[in-house]
This record gives C-alpha cells, structure tokens and sequence, in this order.
C-alpha cells in the first residue's frame, strides 16, 4: 500500500493537474507581490520598524500600513529592501512568464534568454540606483554592500565604467550590435550588387555600336571582289558576242 499511494502521488506531481495547480499558485502570488510592492512605494516608511522584527510576533491591529498586510509588508520589503530594490519588479515579469508556461504551455517569451536578460538587468538597475543614491531602498541592502566594495577597490569612476561595460554587454547579449552589423553588411551587399549592373549595362552598350559596325563591315565587299565581279562580266559580255 505504501509503494503504491508513493506512486500514485508522483505519478500526480508528474501530471499536468499538479504543473496548472503550481502555476495558478504562482500567478496569484505574482499578482499579490505586485499589489504589495505598489504599496510599499507610499508606505516602507511606516512600516519600516516593523519588519526588524519577528514576523509571527508583529499584530496587524492597524499598525502595518501595507494594503496586503503583514505578508505583505514582509515580502515586499524582503525583495525591495533586502534584495533587489526599485528592480524587484522585473522578478514578477520572470514569475508571470513561469506560471503562464505551466498553466498553458505556452510560451510568451523565450524562457531561457528572457530570465537570463533579466536577471542581468535586475543587476545592472540595482548597483546603478546604488551608484546615484536616490533613496536608501531604491537598489536593495546588498547591492549596496557590493557597490561599496566595488568603490573601494575601483573607486567611482572605476564602477562607473563598469557599469558602462555592463549595460554595453547586455546590449550585445540582446542582439542590438549583430543587428546594426547585419544592417551594414546588407547595405554593402546591396552597393556590390548595384554596381556590376550598371557596369554590365554601360559595357553592352558600348559594345553593340561596336558589334553593328563589324557587321556592316563584314555585309560590304571588299575591292577585290569588286575588282572580280567585274572581271567575270567583261569575259560574260565576250563570250556571248563570240556566240551570236
């Protein structure tokens, strides 16, 4: 009985009934991240005190101000502040891709590319909003710690560049620079292209005056057979006289 409820339950976890059920899980956890995120935008400085602590000890007798209460206030924080700052919110992009996939089967982006794209960008946004400093929560408590270990190895001007290296890779990875070569090798194929045509009209022009001349040269005769011809009557005109 226990090997078979053991392969009855992985033969559900196998099944496509338990990939929608994760994926329906899924979408409403992303749609609540998103609703809690919004909400700490206006109101991470209320509860701010509150996350430090035990979260089965915090009451929500009107004390947490997030619109999805504690959880809320706890997971946004936890993504906003601990981790990945303003830039969080290209981790629900990634989460509503996954839950579409296993709801649907149905790919709305490619997977693999778009995670790792994103992924890098989350980076790239979080030590820049480190880098300009515009709040204490915009790039997240460890990307603050990573760009302070950064400037002291590299200095500013040394993260900056960095930075700049970084976006410049992500564009590559995106395919902007294959792109724009594909571009410039297709403008030059199409001028190689071009021009040998215009050569080849420009030489068959040139060369069929030069083809009719040689013909017509050809069609007249030439003064020995002029020279012949009349030979050949004179003797003709004698013959016949000879005759009569």
């Amino acid at each position: 009985k226990s090997t078979s409820k053991g392969s009855s339950f992985l033969a559900f976890v196998k099944s496509d009934t338990f990939k929608v059920l994760n994926g329906l899980f899924l979408l409403i956890f992303t749609f609540f991240l998103l609703l809690s995120f919004i909400s700490f935008l206006g109101t991470h400085d209320a509860d701010d005190s509150l996350f430090n602590t035990n979260l089965f000890q915090i009451n929500a007798d009107g004390r947490v101000k997030n619109m999805l209460g504690v959880l809320g206030m706890y997971f946004s924080f936890l993504f906003i502040k601990k981790w990945f700052g303003i830039a969080a919110f290209g981790v629900l992009l990634l989460f509503f891709l996954y839950a579409v996939r296993l709801m649907f089967k149905v790919s709305i982006l490619p997977l693999f590319k778009t995670t790792v794209i994103t992924i890098a960008i989350i980076i790239w946004v979080s030590l820049f909003s480190a880098t300009i400093n515009i709040a204490e929560w915009s790039s997240g408590e460890i990307c603050q710690d990573v760009f302070l270990y950064l400037e002291q190895k590299i200095g500013f001007i040394g993260v900056i560049l960095l930075l700049l290296f970084y976006a410049s890779a992500i564009l590559i990875i995106l395919g902007g620079w294959q792109l724009l070569i594909q571009n410039k090798k297709s403008t030059c194929e199409d001028i190689d292209e071009e021009i040998p045509e215009q050569t080849n009209k420009t030489t068959s022009d040139l060369t069929l005056p030069e083809e009719t001349i040689e013909k017509s040269q050809l069609s007249q005769p030439s003064i020995w057979t002029k020279l012949f011809r009349k030979k050949k009557k004179q003797i003709n005109l004698e013959e016949e006289k000879t005759e009569e």
